[in-house]
């Protein structure tokens, strides 16, 4: 077809119309509370996945002041049924790398990377097998009982 194609936005305000004016006015009312249950019901699920909603006029703790973060890693080489234990080095991208500083940091930005002390190792780590079985339901069955039938060799 010619013609503009439609648009998803919202729609223009009615003009000269008031009873149209009054519909859209119910419309975006019942809108805006259906938004408002919505946004109540998120922030009450908020603490369930482990954070404290912000408040408003602060800012979070930074990481840098923190005495330990947690980081999570894969492995992606583990195999089914074997058993692994693990060291980490943390190594991230130097943000001084090449920087033209003065004399007394320029050892900051010799190296790309800033790389952090190796852990410990971990305990051993069982990688659970590939097949696993999940009982879902379970009912007690009695089955009728009937005479075998006789058998000839």
């Amino acid at each position: 077809g010619v013609g503009p194609a439609p648009t998803t936005g919202p729609r223009p305000a009615p003009v000269g119309n008031p009873a149209a004016l009054r519909k859209r006015l119910e419309t975006l009312s019942k809108r805006r509370e259906d938004l408002g249950a919505r946004l109540a019901g998120l922030e009450q699920r908020t603490p369930d996945v482990g954070a404290a909603a912000p408040v408003p006029g602060t800012r979070p703790e930074s990481t840098l002041n923190a005495p330990s973060i947690t980081l999570w890693t894969h492995d992606l080489t583990a195999q089914p049924g074997a058993s692994y234990a693990y060291r980490f080095r943390v190594v991230i991208n130097n943000p001084a790398f090449g920087r033209n500083l003065q004399q007394s940091q320029a050892a900051l930005a010799a190296s790309s990377m800033l790389r952090g002390e190796w852990s410990e190792w971990s305990d051993a780590v069982q990688v659970d097998p590939q097949t696993a079985v999940f009982i879902t339901a379970a009912a007690e069955v009695i089955w009728p009982v009937r005479p075998a039938s006789p058998v000839r060799v």
